[in-house]
């Protein structure tokens, strides 16, 4: 298969995950009256008060085999070169970010997606460039962040 057409399809399905993301928390937040729990808690909303939401280990070797075997399927050299330093994210967690990296960040495909934990409405999970970041998109706050996971 051609390159061009792996980076197409990765782009619509990029679309199609930032669409629903957003259509699911709007549902979410107009079917859930203000100051009430959802009757089924998500699995991330379970934890105790204070938890942080955060990339698990698990969630981690989860993204890095997906990863693996995406790398596999493409042509060498393409995957795995590493992120020139003026690419280089130089944001850290609970740190802000700007619009224009939040609209850079690219959701997990929904093959990768479904294999991880659900988060809470309002929560985006993805990459830009080799960072792979959980980030509140009501306040543009960086939850986690693991830099250069990607490219390792």
């Amino acid at each position: 298969m051609d390159i061009s057409k792996i980076i197409a399809r990765t782009l619509v399905a990029t679309l199609f995950n930032l669409l629903t993301v957003f259509s699911v928390g709007q549902d979410r937040a107009k079917s859930t009256p203000q100051g009430t729990q959802s009757a089924q808690p998500d699995s991330n909303e379970t934890r105790a008060p204070g938890a942080r939401i955060t990339f698990s280990s698990r969630d981690r070797e989860t993204i890095r085999v997906y990863y693996k075997n995406l790398s596999a399927k493409l042509s060498h050299g393409t995957v795995g070169r590493g992120v020139p330093p003026e690419l280089q994210l130089s944001v850290e967690r609970d740190g802000l970010l700007s619009p224009y990296l939040l609209r850079r960040l690219t959701p997990f495909p929904p093959e990768l997606d479904h294999h991880l934990p659900h988060l809470p409405p309002n929560y985006l999970r993805g990459s830009i460039n080799a960072d792979i970041l959980i980030v509140d998109a009501r306040t543009n706050r960086i939850v986690d962040i693991v830099h250069n996971f990607l490219s390792s």
